[in-house]
């Protein structure tokens, strides 16, 4: 017996399944549910993992699974760099579905509606709790946002925001404001930046 037949003997080597082997995911199934609200890439993961398993496959590690998504991902998406300036401007709107308060005695749920301010150039964020998304809320939150920034940008970027617009169309008219954020700036003179009232005014306008 030679010394690679003991080799193999004490030492066999393991079949190793290559990735050519494994199931690859189905991207168009995962392009369309990344698009919907609480879906991740570790949720897909895990279904995928799950349908591996009934069909008796190998399934990707889920870092593999992520690179392939964004290997894909690359082919499918034209992008263009958007040049940022430090302090010009910030994005506002609700976040998506909300969040919940649990009652610790009860168990009952209370929901809590989040809002996002992000300085568009660092990607600093200003993110509070309400529980409506009313009106007064929204300007309460600006509020509060350029406090806790310390200052107000040139711009301000709301999305297309109920809260915002007494309607949504794809042209927006003089007048489809809504009447409380009309008056933004004049709701928020407390704040030491005397400039906030000209900022609101112009981002008002932009919009």
């Amino acid at each position: 017996m030679t010394d690679a037949d003991l080799e193999n003997l004490f030492f066999p080597k393991s079949e190793k399944v290559t990735s050519t082997t494994r199931r690859m995911p189905d991207y168009n199934y995962i392009h369309k549910e990344l698009l919907r609200n609480g879906v991740t890439k570790k949720l897909l993961w895990i279904e995928y993992c799950e349908e591996c398993r009934l069909n008796n496959e190998e399934p990707l590690m889920y870092s593999r699974f992520c690179f392939y998504i964004q290997q894909e991902e690359q082919k499918r998406n034209a992008t263009m760099h958007i040049p940022r300036k430090p302090s010009q401007q910030i994005e506002v709107d609700w976040a998506g579905d909300p969040a919940y308060i649990i009652d610790p005695d009860t168990g009952e749920l209370t929901p809590v509606w989040l809002f996002v301010g992000v300085l568009t150039y660092s990607q600093y964020a200003f993110v509070e709790g309400f529980m409506d998304e009313k009106s007064k809320n929204w300007i309460k939150a600006h509020v509060h946002m350029y406090d806790f920034f310390g200052g107000v940008t040139p711009i301000l970027i709301p999305d297309n925001c109920t809260t915002l617009f007494v309607r949504i169309s794809l042209c927006v008219f003089p007048g489809s404001l809504a009447k409380s954020h009309s008056t933004f700036k004049h709701g928020i003179k407390p704040l030491k930046h005397s400039v906030v009232n000209r900022v609101c005014g112009e981002a008002i306008n932009r919009t």
